[in-house]
């Protein structure tokens, strides 16, 4: 669940408490993961307060916006949690780039940064889940492939080269086809 800027505790803590205190007694089986923007949620306290109830605390990589890392950290470490991490790498999508096809703006140091996390996260048998947007870097699945080499100077990682090419026939619409 990803709310805006505008859903801030000030304003909407207790309907967030309710409705996180809602999902956590009555949908326990549902994995949800939230994702706030307003920086009096971006607390470590707040963190806690999901990771209690079996609920996921999104950390964000994006300009202009604090680093929450250390935030879940100490609230996974104080709760004794081992619930996955969902990491979102959006970058600076204020500033929009000409295309999506190429790596524009390079980010060596976050993801040198990031890298290291991941591989200590997931030697401490935590698991991440890191979802990449295209301002990150200009184009996210050269992204992935450039933070998984980081992650792999490491730790030993599964091959994944997943197909690139079209099948024969298909249109190409800038837009691989799922099905």
């Amino acid at each position: 669940i990803q709310f805006p800027a505008s859903f801030s505790r000030s304003s909407d803590g207790r309907r967030l408490a309710a409705f996180v205190d809602s999902l956590a007694t009555n949908a326990p089986e549902i994995s949800v993961s939230v994702e706030v923007r307003a920086f009096d949620l971006m607390t470590t306290a707040f963190a806690r307060f999901l990771l209690e109830r079996g609920i996921r605390f999104v950390v964000v990589e994006r300009s202009g916006q604090p680093d929450t890392f250390a935030n879940w950290q100490a609230a996974a470490e104080s709760t004794g949690t081992r619930l996955p991490l969902h990491i979102r790498l959006i970058g600076n999508d204020r500033d929009p780039l000409p295309d999506d096809k190429l790596i524009r703006r390079p980010q060596e140091e976050l993801l040198d940064k990031w890298a290291k996390r991941i591989a200590d996260l997931l030697k401490d048998g935590t698991d991440v889940f890191c979802y990449v947007h295209n301002p990150f870097e200009g184009h996210a699945p050269e992204t992935v492939r450039r933070l998984l080499a980081r992650i792999g100077q490491y730790l030993p990682l599964p091959d994944w080269n997943p197909a690139v090419g079209r099948p024969a026939g298909e249109e190409d619409s800038g837009q691989l086809s799922l099905f």
